[in-house]
């Protein structure tokens, strides 16, 4: 890596570079093992199987060697290098947020378990989430205000949908509110409009 790291991290960084060094090494020499040689000289096709997991391998324990870098050197550039012995990021490679927070949260069910998230946007993560583990509490917070540009007959059909009547339950729904109710009656929970009043 040609980076110049600050000196509270370097001894650690270079650390995690012989770590990772190891893992690929391991990997391109085992496809060069007397047991691999003998199963591709009877299945020659298996040789590039192989040599693509090891391919893969590289370039996910490299992905990784960055962030773990990355995450002490925002440490220190955010000028908390006393507390840089306390963060200790962690060498598994998972593809999504998604299976990083499931992994965090221990797997269904998350009774008792509260999950707060800063930046919900369409709130698919949410949506995923509590339709797996039940129990789980959920906190959403984001910032940013949407317009509202979700049409007058996509609500009623939504509205349909979820069992309410936009006549009987009256007034225009906000897409959070019709978000929230999406969700509620996918987890289970009874449904019941509210709206503001109409000023």
């Amino acid at each position: 890596m040609g980076m110049r790291l600050p000196q509270p991290i370097a001894s650690t960084v270079r650390r995690y570079v012989l770590e990772e060094a190891e893992l690929i090494a391991g990997a391109f020499q085992r496809l060069w093992s007397a047991g691999a040689l003998n199963a591709w000289a009877a299945d020659p096709r298996a040789l590039a199987g192989a040599a693509l997991q090891a391919a893969q391998l590289a370039g996910e324990r490299r992905r990784v060697l960055w962030w773990r870098t990355n995450m002490l050197t925002s440490v220190v550039d955010f000028g908390l290098g006393q507390y840089v012995d306390l963060v200790a990021p962690r060498s598994d490679f998972l593809l999504t947020r998604q299976a990083a927070l499931e992994q965090l949260l221990g797997g269904p069910p998350a009774a008792g378990v509260t999950l707060v998230e800063v930046g919900v946007h369409l709130a698919r993560l949410a949506f995923s989430l509590l339709g797996t583990h039940h129990g789980l509490q959920y906190i959403g917070v984001d910032p940013f205000q949407y317009g509202e540009d979700t049409s007058a007959e996509s609500r009623a059909r939504q509205l349909r949908d979820l069992g309410l009547s936009p006549e009987e339950d009256g007034g225009e729904l906000s897409s959070a509110q019709l978000g929230a109710l999406r969700l509620a009656k996918r987890r289970g929970e009874s449904v019941q409009a509210e709206t503001a009043p109409q000023s």
